[in-house]
């Protein structure tokens, strides 16, 4: 009788053993929703070969951030252009990419404009103009939500 006591005890305790480590590998982000943010960055960046430049504005820098749950890249196109050429080039352009249109964010405090939103699985693409450039963020995060933070000047 006590050899089979003994023996539960030692199960229930590799069991405690085990979902002790599965809730750690889970917190600190290695559960199941884990994601490769480098291969998360990979698609990202390919995705930008089928999104065309918008009319009228000059090579592109571009400004990559990730943190453990997100990717963002921003593509800054300098040159001045109005918020309607934009949006419709994008509108007409974008579905043929993939991108499905979401949306028009208006009056969201640091945006000189309206955003446009567009969707592509996983990843958003916002589209705003500033005084001298026309910008593209294509994000990433877990929670899938567009990532929208006033631009930096």
């Amino acid at each position: 009788m006590e050899s089979r006591s003994s023996f539960r005890t030692q199960v229930l305790w590799a069991l405690a053993i085990i979902l002790a480590f599965m809730a750690y590998r889970w917190y600190t982000g290695g559960g199941p929703d884990a994601v490769d943010i480098a291969a998360r960055q990979q698609e990202m960046q390919d995705l930008w070969y089928r999104i065309p430049a918008p009319p009228g504005v000059g090579e592109p820098s571009q400004q990559v951030t990730t943190g453990p749950a997100r990717v963002i890249i921003e593509r800054t196109y300098p040159g001045k252009s109005d918020y309607a050429t934009v949006s419709n080039f994008y509108q007409k352009e974008l579905p043929a990419a993939a991108w499905q249109y979401v949306g028009e964010q208006e009056r969201l405090p640091g945006f000189a404009t309206p955003i446009q939103v567009f969707r592509n699985g996983d990843y958003h693409l916002l589209i705003y103009l500033t005084d001298n450039s026309v910008r593209l963020r294509m994000t990433f995060s877990l929670d899938r939500a567009p990532l929208v933070e006033a631009p930096k000047s």
